[in-house]
């Protein structure tokens, strides 16, 4: 396998192992040859240290690990314009129980501390291993399903039995499930199949009856959000039933709460099992806003299938009701990527949305206070943004699409400093539709037909048997 030059001549804890030596207890102080080859080497690695590059979170990452006979060590490295350079050095001198390892073992203990230290850099992420050790190709590959259940149990037995042992605690056998196909845990039931609901917890749900005062509503609500993920556009279907719980707030069972409690039920009953996240696909994230809640639905292309990892909805507050339409779409994206930032920190993902006009709000450089302070917080991701028909946004978009009530203050600022402005990008700069553009059909038909070069344009299509398609 191939190995960066000259990687064993970097690991300051190889060149420095035989100063380290005379710092141990008992150990008389000896300056040898091999002591000042060491000191000589250590400064001439010091003073030549290499320029390390900048971690780049689209590119693969590439692991270089090696061993000797008193330490390990690694090198983190990316290939940036078309050179590979380096990230970072790790080193590490083995203990006197790891001296004693055969060289598989010290080559493979390099590949596990090395993977550890680099862990904010790989974890999540596919990336390049490689060793001059050929036999740990095969072992890192071999799969003996009889030796990991035998490594599983001596694991439990060590590392959770045992613990428990000497903190004289026991375990109840009728509560202890092992080697089970699926689990309940927490309310929830987990499986090969993903993440679903607990049918006993949902049957409290679906018994529930129509709460007659405060304290009821907030219990059923309290067990409802606890399973808001499973539930898309939660915060929508449930506003009625929280404005009941706000201070000095009258108890009055309307007909539109009753439907939010039945919708509510039912949205829990039949809810889908969300499927668990894989770190080597391509997270989806889709947004929508309505004037009193936003929403969002991330998931992943699954075995040729979208699958959903989660839902995430959120009630505006008053001041933001106000906002108008392209802020509220803006706020929904900037809450939904908060929410799942563990997800797509660090990684290209795939942002759809149903607001044209995004698109370029995302790239306009003379934005200024609160919507300047939304795309600089975005900018920390690697998005792909695409629009999509409201008619396909089905699965963000149970949220309304209505125009704001009043004229957004900010927009209002924009449109009065840049004066007027594409059509197309007004959509951006002014919710209200109540002022007509004063570019219509006509106008630009006559502009045109003044046009010296647009003019003989027109006039042979006009003329022309073949119409455009």
């Amino acid at each position: 396998m191939y190995v960066l030059p000259e990687i064993r001549e970097r690991f300051l804890n190889t060149i420095a192992r035989p100063l380290h030596k005379l710092t141990e207890a008992k150990q008389k102080f000896i300056w040898t040859n091999e002591c000042n080859n060491a000191f000589n080497k250590l400064k001439d690695a010091l003073t030549s240290a290499l320029i390390l590059a900048y971690p780049e979170t689209g590119t693969q990452f590439i692991l270089d690990t090696d061993a000797s006979c008193e330490s390990i060590g690694a090198v983190s490295s990316q290939e940036i314009d078309g050179q590979e350079r380096v990230i970072a050095y790790f080193s590490k001198c083995l203990s006197r129980p790891e001296r004693n390892y055969c060289v598989t073992r010290k080559e493979l203990l390099a590949i596990v501390k090395a993977v550890e230290h680099f862990h904010p850099y790989l974890y999540g992420r596919r990336f390049l291993l490689r060793t001059d050790h050929a036999s740990l190709t095969w072992l890192l590959n071999f799969k003996n399903s009889e030796g990991q259940i035998a490594r599983w149990i001596q694991r439990l037995q060590e590392r959770v039995l045992q613990k428990l042992k000497e903190a004289n605690l026991k375990l109840s056998p009728s509560k202890c499930h092992l080697f089970r196909r699926e689990v309940t845990y927490l309310g929830h039931i987990i499986s090969a199949e993903g993440v679903r609901t607990d049918p006993d917890k949902i049957s409290a749900v679906k018994n529930w009856k129509t709460p007659t005062d405060v304290h009821q509503l907030r219990s059923f609500l309290g067990l409802c959000t606890y399973y808001r993920k499973f539930v898309k556009d939660f915060s929508t279907i449930a506003r009625p039933l929280h404005k009941l719980t706000e201070a000095k707030q009258k108890f009055i069972w309307t007909n539109e709460c009753n439907n939010a409690f039945n919708k509510l039920k039912d949205a829990l009953t039949s809810a889908l099992i969300l499927a668990y996240p894989e770190t080597g696909t391509q997270f989806i994230l889709d947004t929508d806003a309505s004037c009193e809640s936003i929403g969002a639905v991330s998931s992943q292309e699954i075995d040729g299938q979208e699958r959903v990892i989660a839902y995430f909805s959120k009630c505006l507050s008053r001041p933001e009701r106000n906002y108008c339409v392209t802020r509220k779409e803006l706020l929904a994206i900037v809450k939904a990527v908060e929410h799942f930032h563990p997800y797509l920190y660090g990684r290209r993902f795939l942002l759809r949305t149903d607001h044209a006009s995004l698109t370029w709000l995302l790239n306009f450089k003379n934005s200024e206070g609160q919507i300047a302070r939304w795309i600089q917080r975005l900018q920390e991701y690697d998005v792909e943004i695409r629009h999509r028909k409201g008619s396909a946004h089905g699965n963000a978009d149970a949220l309304s699409r209505r125009s704001c009530p009043e004229s957004c203050k900010y927009c209002s600022r924009v449109e009065k400093k840049f004066g007027e402005i594409d059509p197309v990008v007004r959509q951006v700069t002014t919710p209200s539709t109540s002022e007509l553009d004063p570019w219509c059909d006509d106008s630009f038909r006559k502009e045109q037909l003044v046009d010296p070069e647009i003019k003989p344009v027109i006039e042979f299509v006009e003329s022309s048997d073949e119409k455009p398609s």
